[in-house]
Formats: C-alpha cells, structure tokens, sequence
C-alpha cells in the first residue's frame, strides 16, 4: 500500500478503505496512512448522462453522481433558470439550471407571509443546480460553455446540455 497521492491522475485505478463521511455537504471517504492502494492505470471513464427519475429531486438525483464526471443532455431535461453572471453569494461568475422548468421566486406567485411561499422556496432548492468553475475566465467567456460568448449571450429556459463535473 502507499502512503502518498503524489502519483494520482484522471484514469488511476484505485482501492481503498475507509469510512464514509459528509464533508460539508460532500461525501468523502475517510482513508488513512495505508488504506488505500494504486491497482493501476486505465483511460478515463466517459461522462455519465445525469437522469432525474420520476418523482425524484434533482437534488437528490445529484447525489448519485457526486464526484463524477457528468454530461447534460436533452434527456437530463435541464433549462436555465439564471443566466451566467456575478454571483455575490459565491463571489464568482456561474450560473443556474432547474430540472424541467426555470424556478419562479416565491414571491411572485405568493404574499410573503403565505406557507406556500415556504414551500415553494425548499421545492427551488431542491431542483437547483449551480454551474460555475474555479478558474477566472476572461470578461465574457463562460468557461464551461466555450462556444457561448457575450455576442451569442444564453438566455433562460435555453435547454442545457454539457459535459461537466458533480
């Protein structure tokens, strides 16, 4: 068994032990010193299309793909709810999908103080998917769309597909 990741790429071949455990909202698998060991190389696993099963969430849907390369396709039936923007929550430039239908603001439909407001703001959450990328891209790229620019622009309830990373 090894002791060091140094040696790991895209394409290792891996085993490991270890508990599993939630990290801040990401599932991480807990190995230690010598739990683990490079069993070899292989090419690179090809992007899996994200489905959303019947009566599924989209968030947890995602769970099932956490940490694999992913594509979108048009049966992943995902739209753009927010176009690619600064977002200073994040404090990046990303943009926002939805599992069949852009989310509507509780408050459009609903005074503030009505229950169905709640609800509806936990039923967004649930089907809310953020695009972003960790690298600065140069004003008007979207680093994850190449083909898109600011002359082309992306516009809400565009159909999204692309190959990425959950």
């Amino acid at each position: 068994m090894s002791d060091s990741v140094s040696g790991l790429k895209p394409g290792s071949r891996v085993c490991a032990a270890g508990k599993v455990k939630e990290y801040y909202g990401f599932t991480q698998l807990d190995a230690k010193g010598t739990q683990w060991e490079v069993l070899g190389e292989t090419s690179p696993l090809a992007a899996t299309a994200v489905r959303v099963e019947e009566g599924e969430s989209l968030k947890d849907a995602l769970e099932r793909y956490e940490g694999m390369l992913v594509t979108l396709n048009t049966e992943s039936d995902m739209v753009v709810t927010r176009n690619f923007g600064y977002d200073y929550d994040a404090r990046r430039n990303n943009m926002v999908l939805s599992h069949q239908n852009p989310l509507v603001k509780p408050t459009q439909l609903y005074p503030a103080s009505d229950l169905r407001t709640d609800i509806l703001a936990l039923d967004n959450a649930k089907n809310r998917l953020y695009i972003e990328s960790d690298q600065k891209a140069p004003n008007g790229v979207i680093p994850y769309f190449p083909g898109l620019d600011a002359e082309q622009g992306i516009s809400v309830f565009l159909t999204a597909w692309k190959t990425l990373k959950v």
